[in-house]
């Protein structure tokens, strides 16, 4: 599709002057298509390259060069036309395929994008751009391992490729893979020279040993990085947290007030200076904080969990149902999210509320062990104790950790009393599960 190293201003010359003469010559057409996208000039481009298409609508060039202007217009349904229209013509134009699965995966069309990329490995399983792009879709699929395993057959042809380099621990962390993580970011290190790749390799290789538990480790890296890059405020705000991990509460707070001076709005670095003054006992300048994130990103979950976490704490049962509220209504397919805030109107007392949220919780996820905790609770305050029974059984047939769940659970929620009651049902029902589970629950009342 390349005009070479020719000046596309003297091959536009060239080219309409040979048009000039021969206005059907789409040879030169074509070409002076391709010299108008050289040089930027899409709009010029589609003009000339539609023109060929209307003289010689088979023309596979011009339709793979159409989709690409298309493409560098942004206008990606008309660029996937183009190259369906040459895949119809030529069924083994890799390029074709392999910038389809290209638009399928930015549409978030997976499945359709991965047939695609496949479909252009198979005619060039050499190219190491058609391995990354299939890496890419996998994870986007969330199958993680089989991308790092596309990345790794990049790196078996191109050994240098900066993308498979920074993909593969980046992707072993993400799978909590720490050890795979340290080692490939390493490796990657040693080969990748572009500052810009050895940054975001570094910032993996920092969080792994941050999320490992090396926090001296973790410290190292994040000290250079920040001494490299101050004007770089989220590094800035993980070194906080490294230093907040080991112990170093002023120099955090520095961290996160450098970040906030460079990005005001910085809603990580605001977020945890609130945790660092919650830790202190100073919640009414912590709730401030979260609530300026929640100013700059309403979304922002885990500060609207903890707002929620002070409202209960000052038995604001109100509030923090309104938190919860919000946060469901954010991820409404998160089943926690409904158990958490049908705990919360149990301790209310608005069980039919509470009954709702097991429900939301339990159709998202039939065995979600805390939605049958909170489904037993209700029936239990519903004086329905054999029914209590039987959801905790269940709870505790779908968690071996079943006594770490309700620790979190009921302690607040039930009375000894109560529980001695769906004991006797239990008891009555002669099945085993549902006694030992009662019997774990009271152990902890």
């Amino acid at each position: 599709m390349s005009i070479g190293p020719e000046d596309p201003d003297q091959t536009i010359a060239m080219c309409k002057e040979s048009l000039a003469k021969n206005p059907k010559n789409v040879a030169a057409r074509t070409r002076l298509g391709l010299a108008y996208m050289k040089k930027g000039m899409d709009d010029q481009a589609i003009k000339e390259l539609t023109e060929v298409i209307r003289i010689d609508s088979r023309h596979v060039e011009a339709n793979y060069a159409l989709g690409i202007a298309y493409a560098d217009k942004g206008m990606l349904d008309q660029a996937l036309d183009q190259w369906k229209r040459v895949v119809r013509l030529d069924k083994n134009h890799s390029k074709a395929r392999y910038f389809m699965g290209q638009v399928y995966w930015l549409k978030g069309m997976w499945d359709a994008a991965l047939m695609e990329q496949r479909r252009a490995l198979e005619l060039e399983p050499y190219n190491p751009r058609l391995h990354l792009a299939l890496g890419n879709v996998l994870l986007a699929k969330g199958m993680r391992e089989e991308a790092i395993q596309a990345w790794e057959r990049v790196l078996s042809l191109k050994p240098d490729d900066p993308d498979a380099l920074k993909n593969i621990p980046a992707t072993y962390l993400a799978v909590g893979k720490y050890d795979e993580a340290i080692s490939e970011a390493k490796k990657a290190l040693g080969i990748v020279q572009d500052p810009g790749v050895r940054l975001i390799v570094n910032n993996t290789l920092g969080f792994a040993y941050l999320t490992k538990g090396d926090y001296d480790n973790a410290h190292e890296i994040y000290k250079d990085l920040v001494e490299k890059h101050p004007a770089n405020p989220d590094l800035k705000v993980v070194f906080g947290e490294v230093l907040s991990v080991k112990g170093d509460a002023k120099g955090a707070r520095e961290q996160w007030l450098k970040a906030i001076e460079i990005q005001p709005e910085n809603t990580s670095a605001i977020y945890d200076l609130g945790l660092g003054l919650a830790q202190e006992g100073k919640l009414d300048e912590a709730l401030e904080h979260w609530k300026k994130v929640l100013s700059v990103d309403p979304k922002h979950i885990n500060s609207r969990r903890n707002i929620a976490a002070v409202s209960m704490i000052r038995g604001n049962l109100d509030a923090a149902i309104e938190e919860w509220k919000a946060i469901v209504a954010i991820n409404d397919k998160d089943p926690e999210a409904h158990a958490l805030l049908g705990e919360i109107y149990v301790k209310a007392g608005k069980l039919t509320e509470a009954a709702w949220s097991a429900k939301q919780s339990l159709g998202l996820f039939p065995k979600y062990p805390r939605a049958l905790v909170l489904n037993g609770i209700v029936h239990l305050k519903n004086g329905r104790h054999g029914e209590a029974a039987v959801e905790w059984g269940k709870a505790l047939d779908a968690d071996p950790n079943f006594g770490l769940l309700v620790a979190n659970t009921v302690k607040d929620l039930i009375s000894k009393d109560e529980a001695d009651a769906v004991e006797k049902a239990a008891l009555s029902s002669g099945h085993e599960v549902e006694q030992r589970a009662v019997k774990t629950i009271k152990s902890i009342l």
